[in-house]
């Protein structure tokens, strides 16, 4: 057993490390279209970023499953943490300035579930998965995040771009997103891990997107990536 203690990342996923945690986040999505460059989530397009303008309560609707419960994580006005159980059907209490995780507490969902702040969806959990598919984040404050890995899958005879892109809170607000590390994937698996890991700032948005060489509403792609979040500051 001490073998395997000594390894950090082991330590760090069994909490034996202080003010260290591990983050795994993982998405996928079924239809390529366009050559504009979409995320990789529940809902078509791209991630949008800017309902978050400012932040809001959370409203979560699917007909087909009122009255289950959903868990929305995120960050709050501050970038914090927050987490927010809401039935379906109604609003949250919690003001949401980043979602990046979702899924049902009790029942499995018969129909989409989606989340909307201010006016604009920001989650979705599709017809019996219980779970978001959503490959991105944003690193809370106080907190700097260290890029180990990232992995990626295209479905058989489809030609795909993976787009590891990041953008940074700078003095005069946020820049565009940056492509951080990229991979062509034709019907195989890309697995890349970091020889040093990459660091990422508190309040850096990652957003994982796919370009697909041709128009196919029937391709599918997964990315995952893997953070070690580190707590830098403990002084609020």
């Amino acid at each position: 057993m001490a073998h395997y203690l000594s390894d950090e990342k082991l330590m760090i996923a069994l909490g034996k490390v202080p003010k260290a945690s591990i983050v795994h986040k993982f998405g996928s999505r079924t239809g390529i279209t366009g050559t504009t460059p979409v995320t990789i989530w529940d809902d078509s397009g791209t991630y949008p970023w800017d309902a978050f303008d400012t932040a809001g309560v959370a409203t979560v609707s699917g007909a087909s499953d009122a009255g289950k419960s959903v868990t929305v994580d995120g960050l709050d006005a501050n970038y914090d943490a927050v987490s927010e159980n809401i039935a379906v059907g109604a609003t949250g209490t919690v003001e949401f300035k980043r979602i990046f995780r979702g899924f049902m507490v009790d029942d499995t969902n018969v129909g989409v579930i989606q989340v909307n702040v201010n006016s604009q969806i920001v989650m979705q959990i599709n017809a019996g998965l219980s779970q978001t598919l959503m490959s991105l984040y944003t690193v809370p404050r106080n907190h700097t995040a260290l890029l180990m890995k990232g992995v990626a899958t295209a479905s058989a005879d489809k030609d795909m771009q993976i787009q590891f892109c990041a953008r940074y809170l700078g003095d005069s607000g946020y820049g565009p997103f940056r492509i951080q590390h990229i991979a062509n994937l034709y019907q195989n698996n890309y697995h890349y891990e970091f020889a040093t890991p990459l660091p990422l700032p508190e309040k850096t948005d990652l957003d994982v997107r796919v370009l697909g060489y041709s128009n196919d509403n029937n391709a599918k792609v997964s990315a995952a990536f893997d953070l070690i979040l580190y707590e830098t500051e403990t002084d609020y």
